[in-house]
């Protein structure tokens, strides 16, 4: 990107140009400026730079997006935070078009992987539409008090497995029940156990044989029975 802006240097605007020249290229992708639009059209796009890994990773979730029906749209211009995050980066728009929660995925900081965000409170608000969550306000992160829903990995890409988990989650979470989905590719055991440890009160398992009955298993931590469903 900057063997490409050098040449077109001073056709950017003033802000851009200290971008550039403090080597933070990558924020004049995303710069409002008429200027430095102009300037930028046919840049190369950050799409066509993934690596591979990065590419099966992203090309995933936004199978996962689609399977569940959620709307998106790849913004190849969109770079908030990406000195940061090193993967995908994210942002949660209104109807109006404001961003309301942006973050991303990042790996390696201070050892830890996970996903992070932050969150307009007053935007928020503002959104009339947003579900009546109130019963899940104090776990997100934990599923304390609620369902784990665990899927055995099997093969790369979206299993079906994990395609069922995500299903199973979203109708739980769309009937005000708080539920966590994890996909695991070694035993299950392990899995169960940290659930039970944050305090689920009932652990789904679907595995191939889960998949293929058209049934979870559904194990009632409590009384440690078990069901299928």
């Amino acid at each position: 990107l900057a063997l490409w802006l050098k040449p077109r240097y001073a056709s950017l605007s003033e802000i851009s140009r200290n971008r550039f020249n403090s080597g933070n290229c990558m924020r004049i992708l995303d710069s409002k400026l008429s200027e430095d639009q102009d300037a930028m059209r046919g840049a190369p796009m950050l799409t066509e730079r993934l690596s591979q890994p990065a590419q099966d990773r992203f090309q995933h979730l936004q199978t996962l997006l689609s399977d569940l029906g959620m709307q998106f749209v790849v913004e190849t211009s969109l770079v908030r935070g990406l000195e940061y995050y090193t993967s995908t980066a994210f942002e949660f728009i209104d109807h109006e078009g404001r961003a309301v929660c942006a973050g991303g995925r990042y790996e390696g900081v201070q050892g830890a992987v996970g996903v992070g965000f932050a969150a307009g409170l007053e935007r928020l608000e503002d959104e009339e539409s947003l579900p009546d969550d109130s019963a899940n306000a104090n776990r997100f992160g934990g599923v304390s008090g609620g369902v784990a829903i665990i899927a055995m990995a099997s093969g790369s890409g979206v299993s079906p497995e994990e395609s069922l988990a995500l299903h199973v989650t979203q109708r739980l979470r769309q009937a005000g029940t708080c539920a966590v989905a994890r996909v695991v590719s070694g035993k299950m055991g392990k899995a169960i156990g940290r659930a039970v440890r944050e305090g689920a009160l009932v652990v789904i398992l679907i595995g191939p044989n889960e998949v293929s009955q058209g049934a979870v298993q559904v194990k009632f931590i409590e009384d440690s029975s078990h069901d299928a469903r």
